[in-house]
């Protein structure tokens, strides 16, 4: 019996129940039962094709094909079935089998071809599909699987004629009109791709996915509001059409309508939290709404499911390093790289974070490597010489500062890092002369124009220090240098009212700014505003501890509103904080002696004789003076 098994003469035995084979006489009978049975499955199988459950009908089929394995009917639609889910390769099995016995069999070189195509062997598809022509020259299934053909083949001029030789053939061809629409979309001919889908409308008027084609072309045409009625009109006919509602959020998107983008991409992960891309377009939302921490959010749920294109790598390392997360920021450009391993620039941006590592001497390998790749790299030649200052290599920071602008004369940074290089020397004329062509690249560079301000305050210059501070403030309006320089500038020239508000913008941006303290209480001394200045003066010691001038200056304060025992504390304070401040036993000595405190007094000439012999002799010299004025009071 086992030679009868899979021949059409195995239908003709049965097993009774002791399992032993006997000859059926009625074959004719049996046959027949066996035909109505395949002819129920396949009708079966073919309603749930029309549902769309095509894994369920592969079930009918196969079930078909093994009660009947010559059913050439059986076979074929079993293939057809594979070929819709994409199953290419068990469809072409299916069909060479059909082949072997039905070699002239249309559809299943139709099938083959879709194989050989999707596995990318065109001329062998091409072949196929010409045998199937030979079969039927006039077919337009003939000409649609052309077309296929040659949109992946990458011609699509071919591919639109045969298209539209198919759409000739049989006018109402939805695939080919879709397919046809698609290859124009290639072409970037996207107007001839919206009048193609426009005439399938007539054929689907409630086709929710044609609406989104179309809108999705009228989206890369930049028409933004047709784009938008006609991704609404797919939502209208199927409010749960997830793709209407992406593309719905990229209109938004480029409109910069990003709150109503932010729901339509909420909507879509809501529906399907794993849809490509759907994270990745929430967190640009997000990120345009300046939420970077729910940005970061969105895009570390777009890494754990490995839905990360290049462009999505640089996305996130910029979200990641705006909330100062640098290490997985670096982590994203090392994906990145790795995508796209000769791009200079992610060398540059990996380098800067490395600096705000304080990883430096890594950060020189990734500007060298972005220099390597890209030699005229300005920006890597300018990063790799901020490397450089700030290791005090002073003269390989010059050359590459001096590279950089070489390479780019409009790269402000360059002239900034060089200007710097060059004050640190005290070499201020190189400084203001690089600062200028700074301003002359970038006159409205905020950076620069605050060096601008520190150099003429260095050279004696205060009223166009004051100016370029007060240009940087116009620019940045949170530059809290800025305001503190300037502050100071008004104090030293006796512009007391405007150093109070300068000093007073400093603390609104840092209330725990010691400098902005000390230059406030010295200017309320110089109105005679004592307790003011003491107020600050405790907020300075507060804030900076070892700031000693600030004990002093508390101190002396003090003592000019006739509080001498709090001067003395203050001063005791300071000798406590450090006991070899030389400077604060002279106060206390002073005070000391002022109070007629002789113990302490002696302590103090006793420390200075050691310290410091200078402040010994002033303050021998004061006390000298003092009794010398009394005794001749």
């Amino acid at each position: 019996m086992a030679m009868l098994q899979g021949t059409f003469l195995q239908k003709f035995f049965k097993k009774n129940e002791e399992g032993e084979w006997y000859f059926v006489w009625n074959a004719l009978a049996i046959e027949k039962e066996v035909n109505a049975k395949v002819a129920l499955l396949l009708e079966s199988g073919n309603k749930l094709i029309e549902n769309h459950k095509f894994k369920e009908a592969i079930r009918y089929f196969e079930k078909a094909v093994q009660l009947n394995p010559e059913s050439y009917p059986a076979i074929l639609q079993l293939g057809l079935t594979y070929n819709k889910l994409h199953e290419y390769k068990q469809c072409s099995d299916l069909a060479l089998s059909t082949l072997q016995k039905h070699p002239d069999c249309f559809e299943a070189y139709i099938l083959v071809a879709d194989y050989y195509r999707c596995i990318r062997q065109f001329e062998r598809a091409e072949k196929s599909l010409q045998k199937a022509y030979t079969i039927q020259a006039e077919a337009p299934e003939i000409y649609f699987h052309l077309g296929l053909l040659f949109t992946d083949w990458n011609k699509q001029p071919d591919a639109i004629n045969n298209f539209n030789k198919a759409l000739s053939l049989k006018p109402d061809y939805v695939d080919a009109y879709k397919s046809l629409a698609h290859a124009f979309s290639l072409q970037k001919q996207y107007t001839e791709a919206i009048t193609t889908y426009k005439s399938l409308l007539k054929l689907l008027p409630r086709d929710a996915s044609i609406y989104n084609s179309i809108g999705i072309c009228y989206f890369h045409l930049n028409n933004n509001s047709e784009a938008y009625y006609a991704l609404n009109e797919a939502l209208g006919i199927d409010g749960n059409f997830i793709d209407a509602h992406f593309n719905v959020g990229l209109v938004h998107l480029k409109n910069r309508s990003y709150i109503d983008a932010l729901k339509s991409f909420s909507t879509v992960l809501e529906k399907d939290s794993d849809y490509p891309h759907g994270f990745k377009n929430k967190a640009i939302a997000l990120a345009m709404l300046e939420k970077f921490q729910e940005s970061a959010e969105a895009l570390k749920e777009a890494i754990a499911r490995k839905q990360c294109t290049f462009e999505t790598w640089l996305l996130a390392a910029d979200v990641f390093s705006r909330i100062h997360e640098f290490n997985e920021a670096l982590d994203a450009l090392k994906s990145a790289i790795e995508l796209n391993p000769r791009k200079s620039d992610l060398y540059v941006k990996s380098a800067q974070i490395l600096i705000k590592l304080e990883r430096c001497d890594e950060a020189k390998i990734y500007y060298n490597k972005a220099i390597e790749i890209r030699n005229n790299n300005a920006e890597a030649h300018c990063g790799l010489a901020d490397c450089y200052a700030s290791q005090m290599q002073i003269e390989e920071a010059i050359v590459e500062y001096k590279l950089a602008i070489e390479y780019n004369p409009g790269l402000t940074p360059a002239y900034i890092g060089l200007s710097d290089v060059y004050y640190g020397q005290d070499d201020i004329s190189l400084a203001l002369e690089n600062i200028t062509q700074a301003l002359e690249t970038a006159p409205k560079n905020p950076e620069a124009l605050y060096r601008l301000g520190i150099i003429q305050e260095h050279l004696g210059n205060d009223k166009e220090a004051i100016e370029a501070f007060t240009s940087t403030l116009r620019y940045k309006p949170s530059h809290e240098q800025s305001y503190l320089h300037r502050g100071s500038l008004y104090e030293r020239n006796g512009e007391y009212a405007k150093a109070i508000q300068s000093l007073k913008h400093v603390l609104k941006l840092n209330p725990q700014s010691y400098e902005a303290h000390y230059h406030l209480a010295t200017t309320q001394i110089a109105i005679g505003r004592f307790n003011a200045a003491l107020e600050h003066f405790n907020n300075v010691i507060l804030f900076k501890p070892d700031y000693y001038e600030a004990y002093i200056a508390c101190g002396q304060a003090l003592e000019r509103s006739y509080q001498p025992d709090k001067a003395i504390e203050m001063y005791k304070k300071l000798v406590e904080k450090n006991p070899e401040y030389a400077e604060g036993y002279y106060y206390v000595g002073k005070v000391s002696f002022d109070l007629g405190l002789a113990q302490q007094l002696q302590m103090c000439l006793d420390k200075l004789e050691r310290l410091d012999k200078d402040l010994y002799k002033k303050l021998v010299a004061y006390k000298t003076q003092t009794l010398t004025e009394s005794m001749l009071e």
